[in-house]
């Protein structure tokens, strides 16, 4: 609450914000993030993603959800980076972790370039991984979450996926 009523110019909002940063990063994310630099929020969304990741386990916290840090931690730079981790080799947790932010970007900032990678990349993620039919599902809802959903890409779907017998897909 007090770091809401607070202007970003103010000595107390200064403190805290440093005092969270030193012993709580997590519950940043849920405040609101314009108020934060870009480069500090990008510190901080990679200080989170790093955590989970050198750990393997999947992105939860009770302190925010992964809907809340992507918005926090969007920008183009993030957005390039997460789509690297996607096509990098990673664990397949990781993998999906990142795909679970991304589905969650908010995409009408962005060039067609960067929508068309990120398309592109997801559709050669469930070709590389049809045997694994809830990865495929994380693709194609990223997919939907995205309104990556013109006919090309149905298409492009469907004819990866349309023999598929599994109730997820």
């Amino acid at each position: 609450f007090l770091f809401s009523i607070l202007k970003e110019t103010d000595s107390l909002f200064i403190q805290l914000l440093e005092w969270l940063l030193d012993n709580d990063k997590e519950l940043i994310v849920r405040f609101e993030r314009h108020k934060i630099p870009e480069d500090i929020r990008s510190k901080i969304f990679w200080g989170i993603f790093n955590y989970y990741k050198e750990r393997n386990v999947w992105l939860s916290s009770n302190k925010f959800s992964v809907l809340d840090l992507a918005t926090f931690g969007q920008s183009s730079q993030v957005v390039r980076a997460i789509l690297n981790e996607i096509e990098i080799k990673n664990s397949e947790t990781i993998k999906l972790n990142s795909i679970q932010i991304l589905s969650h970007f908010n995409f009408s900032e962005y060039s067609q370039d960067i929508k068309n990678k990120s398309k592109s990349i997801l559709i050669n993620q469930i070709a590389l991984n049809l045997d694994k039919s809830q990865y495929v599902h994380s693709c194609i809802d990223a997919l939907c979450l995205l309104d990556f959903t013109d006919k090309n890409t149905i298409d492009q779907v469907l004819t990866l996926v349309g023999e598929m017998k599994n109730q997820s897909i």
